[in-house]
């Protein structure tokens, strides 16, 4: 959807024009920007890629490949944004606690690579 920060901000700027003022304006704004944020990863997952890694792969925690997974989520080992196949063979099963912090550097290095710019944790 959003390829480059140029385009966020034009977004962001055109939806402040309509929504201005009023005491829940800083608060929509908020939401609009990571529904913008979710929005330009949203298109480039495929779910089909994800059954075929799960049959594949078995679930960690029940050795099933159907159904949930308590405590595992299948993520991508080389991020998207960071040009990585949506294929089971950049896939793996990740501990959901230790996910969180892998989305979290993925965010923040995908945002410093729009930018144009390395994060010294990939150099």
């Amino acid at each position: 959807m959003f390829r480059t920060t140029s385009e966020i901000d034009s977004t962001i700027s055109e939806w402040n024009c309509l929504v201005s003022g009023g005491e829940n304006h800083a608060m929509i704004e908020a939401i609009f920007i990571i529904l913008l944020f979710f929005a330009s990863f949203a298109d480039a997952r495929d779910s089909a890629q994800v059954r075929a890694f799960r049959k594949a792969n078995p679930c960690p925690s029940t050795g099933k490949t159907i159904g949930a997974c308590p405590n595992y989520v299948v993520d991508h080992i080389v991020p998207l944004c960071w040009n990585g196949a949506d294929r089971p063979s950049n896939m793996a099963w990740e501990e959901t606690q230790a996910s969180y912090k892998k989305d979290k550097f993925e965010r923040e290095a995908c945002a410093m690579k729009n930018k144009q710019v390395v994060p010294s944790q990939l150099k």
